[in-house]
């Protein structure tokens, strides 16, 4: 297939002042390729350039080995690919702006240019030794060194690591702002205020309709690094919470005492707040959702009164007919035969028994409605409670 003329003319506008280009030459008409032409270029691309036309310095380059060059051009990018700061040709300094060749350590002053340069439309330029190596268009591959081998860590340098990320530790506790130290005292008000109420009630509530549905993205354990020590502070949240998540909803305490989180916690990027009104975020939502499982609780007392009520009113109708049955048969003309007296005492002893029960049915549920009334206004209280400091929340946050 033949080949077509290059697109790219030399020399090309200053590539090192951009800021203030020059007015860029009328680039020259392309004419349509001809089969003569092409195949005299063609056989003058394939024939070697001649030795002579060349420059000194070129020759001398070109007469080291091909493999001597890969490997000189491997460790140079190796070093991070640096430039002479000279130029090549006129082999002086940096009186005016050098231009680097992109796959080669040698510089060039625009006007040092040496005829055959390159350069693509990415503005990398390419001297005329790398475009008779053809390496403007294939540059060497770099095989990548293979990865060190590091040596054991000794129990020195574990011991130093240690210290060094003590030292970070106390740091950022040490940067806290007391914003947070405010929100974690809001906090520790709260939890010691559901605590107080919970332990009141905490018998009339069975171990079957604790909480269970604890959301596993607000419980998950803070990441922790082996072999780093670290103090385990006390929780904030409630006591019926604190069951579950004893092991992942725990905080450190700094070197002042003042309740810190972890360090080593995962914190998104995307994250706005800070640590401390995360934290206080969390336990008004744990809070929250114990309010929505005492409801839940309130519900099931109250249909379990309506229970005890139906059958209270189902055993009073039968005394009721006991008792009829009773008056009836004594007053029946002939007497009554003893099959009937030993049945109505046998009804008698089961009355008795059935008034016994009713009076302990009517207790429990005295005791329950007494029960159902502390929860609601307990309820009640704590609503009342989390609406406030929510709003003194939302307030400190605001400031």
């Amino acid at each position: 297939m033949p080949r077509t003329r290059t697109k790219y003319i030399w020399p090309p506008p200053s590539l090192a002042t951009d800021a203030t280009p020059e007015p860029r030459a009328k680039k020259p008409r392309i004419e349509p390729p001809s089969p003569v032409k092409d195949g005299n270029a063609m056989n003058k691309k394939q024939d070697a350039p001649d030795a002579e036309d060349l420059p000194p310095f070129i020759q001398a380059i070109l007469s080291v080995p091909m493999d001597v060059q890969i490997r000189t051009y491997r460790d140079w990018r190796h070093l991070g690919s640096p430039h002479e700061d000279f130029c090549m040709i006129c082999e002086q300094t940096r009186s005016q702006p050098l231009i680097p060749c992109t796959t080669c350590n040698k510089s060039f002053h625009e006007d040092c240019l040496p005829p055959g340069s390159i350069c693509d439309e990415q503005r990398q330029y390419f001297c005329r030794v790398c475009v008779l190596r053809n390496w403007h268009a294939q540059p060497p591959t770099i095989t990548p060194p293979d990865s060190p081998v590091l040596p054991p860590a000794t129990a020195v340098d574990r011991s130093s690591a240690q210290g060094n990320e003590e030292s970070r530790n106390n740091t950022r506790a040490a940067d806290q702002k007391p914003t947070g130290n405010q929100a974690l005292s809001i906090l520790a008000e709260i939890s010691r205020s559901m605590s107080h109420g919970e332990s009141s009630n905490a018998h009339g509530v069975s171990n079957s309709h604790r909480p269970s549905n604890i959301s596993a993205y607000f419980c998950n354990p803070p990441l922790s690094t082996p072999g780093l020590p670290r103090q385990q502070g006390s929780s904030l949240m409630s006591p019926h919470l604190n069951e579950y998540c004893t092991s992942s909803c725990s905080s450190s305490s700094n070197a002042h005492g003042t309740p810190v989180m972890d360090s080593h916690a995962r914190k998104s990027k995307f994250a706005t707040l800070s640590t401390e009104v995360d934290s206080a975020l969390w336990v008004l939502y744990r809070e929250l959702e114990s309010v929505t499982s005492l409801r839940q609780r309130i519900g099931e007392l109250e249909a379990e009164v309506v229970k005890l009520r139906q059958d209270v009113s189902i055993r009073d109708n039968q005394i009721i007919l006991s008792r009829r049955s009773l008056s009836s048969s004594a007053n029946l003309p002939g007497g009554i035969s003893q099959a009937e007296v030993d049945r109505l005492r046998v009804q008698a002893v089961r009355g008795e028994e059935a008034l016994r029960e009713i009076e302990s049915i009517r207790a429990k549920n005295i005791t329950l409605e007494k029960d159902l009334k502390e929860a609601k206004d307990e309820c009640a209280a704590k609503d009342k409670t989390l609406i406030e400091w929510k709003g003194r929340l939302v307030s400190l946050i605001g400031t």
